[in-house]
């Protein structure tokens, strides 16, 4: 798969090589994965593969984490309320079934075929609704970034993260 004359697969290999055009890069893989998350959130669609948005998201991850600079033009694109608005409403529809599986996720650098083989309680919705957390997790390293989470109105994420942590809390207890 090529996003932005750049192949993905290629790119997951090696994060630090040197690209052209990292913006156009970065808005290629941001167009795709916000529509790979909206695909995936609509029930019953079977024309969309779910492993799609974690490869998507892997490569989002890794291109911030070499080029934290980009993190200030997600902000001035507005994806971050689209981020926001698709985990909110995905967490609203569905129960987490696994909360360990949320810990591993959100502690551990997974690739898309590590997340794949990980929980086979999880559904492909509920990888793809973590695999959106890392990206904003990723994200909110930049300050522009997280002013535009804490100023989003739809599901703040204050909340998200605090229902996240309670339910990992609860597994880890029980």
């Amino acid at each position: 798969m090529q996003v932005g004359g750049v192949y993905v697969r290629l790119f997951l290999k090696d994060p630090k090589f040197p690209l052209r055009n990292p913006k156009r890069f970065l808005e290629g893989l941001l167009d795709q994965y916000a529509s790979a998350v909206a695909a995936t959130h609509v029930k019953g669609n079977g024309l969309v593969d779910p492993e799609l948005a974690l490869l998507l998201s892997a490569a989002l991850v890794s291109l911030l984490r070499v080029h934290p600079s980009l993190a200030d033009h997600v902000a001035h694109l507005g994806y971050i309320p689209k981020l926001v608005a698709s985990t909110a409403n995905e967490s609203k529809r569905e129960n987490m079934s696994s909360g360990e599986a949320v810990a591993r996720e959100c502690s551990e650098d997974l690739l898309p075929s590590e997340v794949g083989g990980m929980s086979t309680n999880q559904t492909s919705q509920e990888r793809v609704r973590l695999s959106c957390l890392r990206v904003l997790h990723q994200l909110a390293a930049s300050t522009a970034c997280a002013e535009a989470m804490a100023t989003t109105g739809i599901g703040s994420p204050q909340v998200i993260f605090l229902t996240l942590l309670r339910r990992i809390l609860l597994k880890l207890l029980n």
